[in-house]
């Protein structure tokens, strides 16, 4: 078998790229049932959280906003095969730098200060 090299350029921009969807795009399977919901609701209060849900999905996804500005923090899984390699540098750091990156360029809020195991902090 072959061997692969992919180019950590890449994986960083496919790290930033996956960032931002997660902020800035609901899965449409999501978004079909909230909308949904919102159709067969017909108690005034929770007709108008999911009016308002249905807005912000649309205003995140045109204007590149956040759906949502205490997301979490942001969990990579890596799979990676035995004929495999990278060139131009470090997965870890690639990973780290695409995750970086979205978060600085778009503005995004970094819920976690410290590390995951401590994350009693907050900014």
């Amino acid at each position: 078998m072959k061997s692969r090299t992919i180019n950590i350029a890449d994986v960083k921009k496919l790290v930033e790229a996956a960032c931002l969807r997660a902020n800035f795009q609901v899965r449409p399977d999501v978004k079909l049932l909230i909308s949904q919901a919102f159709q067969e609701e017909t108690a005034p209060a929770p007709k108008r959280l999911l009016e308002h849900l249905v807005a912000n999905h649309e205003v995140a996804a045109h204007k590149k906003m956040p759906l949502c500005q205490d997301c979490g923090y942001i969990t990579v899984f890596v799979e990676l095969g035995q004929d495999l390699s990278f060139a131009g540098g470090n997965l870890y750091e690639a990973i780290q730098d695409g995750v970086s990156s979205a978060y600085a360029d778009y503005g995004l809020r970094q819920s976690v200060k410290i590390g995951r195991a401590s994350c009693r902090e907050r900014v």
